[in-house]
């Protein structure tokens, strides 16, 4: 139904902005096709590795739904996320890498020497400063806290709440 679309709409913005959010590092992996929410949860994360190629869609704004327009204009600017997202067009893993969306690209066979190279980067630290360090640094990504995720939230809820979400969905499928 149109209000369990809502709800379930509503829970994925709330998750995105805890993980967005959260006091560490987050590390998000795109392998092939990423789109929609699996798109918005790759921009919430402070790394953003491309492994192999990826391609990124975001589809929403197809079906009236506003949804991580905030942290992904934060990744790449204003500019080219309005592009990204009215267009709703595939952006590849070049564009991706060149435009700040992904913070690094790497193939499949060193994948776990690079993670282990960002564990022994984070690790080398105690928690707390850590934590101190990523907060400072992230305070410039998202400087508007509680009532910008207030505000998105809200941006979400409007454009989700629109009578018909369910059929412009199916809408969208079939085109």
């Amino acid at each position: 139904t149109d209000d369990s679309l809502l709800a379930r709409f509503a829970r994925v913005e709330l998750l995105l902005q805890a993980v967005h959010t959260l006091p560490v590092a987050t590390l998000a992996l795109a392998h092939g096709r990423t789109l929609g929410a699996g798109a918005d949860l790759f921009a919430a994360c402070s790394e953003r590795w491309i492994v192999g190629d990826a391609s990124f869609a975001f589809p929403g704004a197809g079906f009236g739904l506003v949804l991580g327009s905030t942290r992904l204009a934060e990744c790449v600017s204003a500019p080219t996320a309005a592009a990204w997202i009215q267009s709703g067009a595939p952006i590849d893993a070049a564009s991706a890498c060149a435009h700040g969306l992904a913070t690094h690209r790497i193939e499949a066979q060193v994948l776990d020497a690079e993670c282990d190279a960002l564990l022994a980067r984070l690790s080398r630290l105690d928690g707390p400063t850590q934590r101190a360090i990523h907060a400072a640094t992230q305070a410039a990504r998202r400087p508007r806290g509680a009532a910008g995720d207030a505000e998105d939230l809200a941006r979400l809820l409007r454009s989700a709440a629109r009578p018909g979400l369910r059929d412009r969905i199916a809408a969208y499928r079939a085109a």
